[in-house]
């Protein structure tokens, strides 16, 4: 386990993700929404991973969804689904922790998976 920290990408993954579990094509299509970009592999499989491995997030046959930690995070520092929010809430997660565990020895998603997702979404 390495010890890191939160990037801006990881609330802006954080905010796209919604109470129920969704697939990569459509987290990549909300983040787009969001933040008129979309996510690189290594910002959403690396995202995903800190998201994950510190209680935000949880993963079932390759979906993903924001957890009650996430969820309560959100709660208490956003006002609205608004690009100011998205913008507040990566500021939040990156201050709010110097340092947290993270194991990046496998990837939660492949390169592959990724680039199926990204092709889907640009159909």
């Amino acid at each position: 386990m390495d010890q890191n920290k939160f990037t801006r990408s990881d609330g802006w993954l954080l905010f796209t993700l919604s109470r129920k579990y969704q697939n990569l094509r459509t987290i990549i299509s909300a983040g787009d929404h969001y933040n008129h970009a979309i996510f690189t592999y290594e910002e959403l499989n690396q995202g995903l991973l800190r998201l994950l491995q510190n209680g935000y997030a949880e993963q079932s046959d390759k979906k993903f969804r924001i957890n009650d930690k996430g969820k309560e995070l959100i709660k208490n520092h956003l006002l609205s689904d608004s690009i100011s929010d998205m913008i507040r809430l990566s500021d939040i997660i990156v201050s709010m922790v110097s340092g947290i565990e993270v194991d990046y020895s496998k990837p939660v998603i492949s390169v592959i998976e990724y680039d199926i997702a990204i092709k889907g979404y640009m159909r």
